[in-house]
């Protein structure tokens, strides 16, 4: 009556094991993706913000200034300034992998 019964249990116990170590899996994997796309947004931040003091230079040398969009490549992201024409506020956009940050700074 009870022959076979110690299998049994053994392959539930390697079956709730397995779907245990999944699950952690999962969790593990998605704090990482969490974790480097926030890296990601932080470095993108930076460039917009990069893009926000370029603007403010190409303004103090010409008041006049006027681009539809000036990308400049830094280390691993890159950003794009613009200011249209007559438009009062500096637009600066930060990307980096997936991430991307738009600035907007009234001058």
């Amino acid at each position: 009556m009870h022959k076979g019964s110690a299998l049994i249990i053994v392959i539930a116990i390697i079956a709730s094991l397995t779907v245990i170590s999944a699950l952690m899996t999962r969790i593990v994997y998605n704090n990482y993706a969490s974790a480097a796309l926030l890296y990601d947004r932080e470095i993108a931040f930076s460039l917009a913000e990069s893009g926000i003091v370029l603007g403010k230079v190409r303004l103090a040398n010409n008041p006049s200034w006027i681009s539809a969009g000036e990308t400049q490549i830094l280390g691993c992201g890159s950003f794009t300034v613009s200011r249209a024409f007559g438009a009062s506020e500096l637009v600066s956009v930060g990307q980096k992998g997936k991430a991307q940050v738009v600035l907007k700074r009234s001058i």
